[in-house]
């Protein structure tokens, strides 16, 4: 796993696209999100735990979250 392409859960929503920072405006919301779609995040690489704490992986999660949420890909690439 290369270590650059993943973020805190934590600060995802500052380096997230803009259709997902509309959608999870809040971090709450992210946390729910990631809580509630846990099993299918991790079996796609969309999210990694490490130590305690539950890491993004920037270059996949976006195209599992639109998957899971029923949105084109294409939108989630700004």
């Amino acid at each position: 796993m290369d270590y650059a392409s993943i973020c805190r859960k934590t600060d995802y929503l500052s380096e997230a696209p803009e259709t997902f920072r509309a959608i999870w405006s809040r971090q709450s919301a992210l946390d729910h999100f990631i809580k509630s779609n846990r099993t299918a995040l991790v079996a796609a690489g969309a999210i990694v735990k490490i130590s305690r704490e539950w890491f993004v992986v920037i270059d996949v999660f976006p195209d599992v979250a639109a998957q899971i949420l029923g949105l084109p890909v294409a939108e989630t690439q700004s």
